[in-house]
């Protein structure tokens, strides 16, 4: 079992989703759809099953104007699993947390917003409660906390292009020439104003840290047509703990 981030899954699901940036070069992922594409080929040809984690789950569904449509097709599709936040996830997160404070830093090194710190976390977690062999994530903190968990954690610019196609995931209607049309029918994913440039429209979540204050341009794409609009950004937020290097309040 492997785990994928809101990042690959939007790449996947949504051809109008734009390529993230690769956090180790600072450029944007070339051929991002189709090494989404070839990854989630070549892991089910090797009949491995692919973890959504809920966190990143509820990321892709809050832009999604149908979203018990793409839950049905992503519960109806074999090499696809929902995981939950649930009791052994919890714990294990718990045990974590506990452990860190401990040590001195609840942050354990990782600069990063509490709310994002707590996101990621959770994410490790669900992985690590399933079993992952590894996970797949375009985010720099999500490599940072496995790599502390000791889950091996790949970025989509590490896929290779195999020249794959979703094989039997998708059978797309002869009819369907719509370029910003999805593969499952349904209709593109609605842009979340505040969504840092070069990421997955509405991807709010797995890059907030990056995020800069003040107005910022967008484009969106309608159905083929590209409309200019204002959106603002919140300034990130800063980690904050008390002097002990225990909880603060939001934990």
């Amino acid at each position: 079992m492997v785990g994928i981030d809101a990042n690959i899954l939007s790449l996947f699901l949504f051809p109008s989703a734009s390529a993230p940036n690769d956090f180790k070069t600072g450029h944007q992922i070339d051929q991002a759809h189709e090494r989404a594409d070839s990854l989630i080929a070549q892991l089910q040809q090797d009949g491995e099953i692919v973890l959504i984690p809920t966190p990143a789950l509820s990321e892709v569904l809050a832009i999604v104007p149908d979203i018990n449509a793409c839950v049905q097709i992503l519960q109806s599709k074999g090499c696809f699993k929902i995981g939950s936040f649930g009791e052994r996830a919890a714990v294990e997160l718990a045990l974590r947390i506990q452990a860190a404070i401990k040590g001195g830093d609840k942050f354990e090194g990782i600069s990063a917003p509490w709310q994002k710190v707590k996101y990621d976390r959770q994410i490790i977690a669900i992985c690590k409660v399933e079993g992952c062999a590894r996970i797949y994530s375009t985010d720099e903190h999500v490599h940072k906390h496995a790599a502390l968990w000791k889950i091996p954690t790949l970025n989509l610019s590490d896929v290779r292009l195999t020249g794959q196609t979703k094989l039997e995931l998708i059978e797309a209607s002869d009819e369907e020439t719509d370029a910003d049309a999805t593969n499952y029918n349904l209709p593109p994913p609605v842009p979340i104003p505040g969504s840092p440039p070069g990421s997955p429209p509405g991807q709010t979540g797995a890059q907030a840290a990056e995020e800069k204050s003040g107005p910022q341009a967008q484009r969106i794409e309608v159905r083929g047509e590209v409309k200019p609009v204002e959106s603002k950004t919140s300034a990130s937020e800063k980690p904050a703990s008390d002097e002990s290097g225990g909880p603060v309040s939001g934990t």
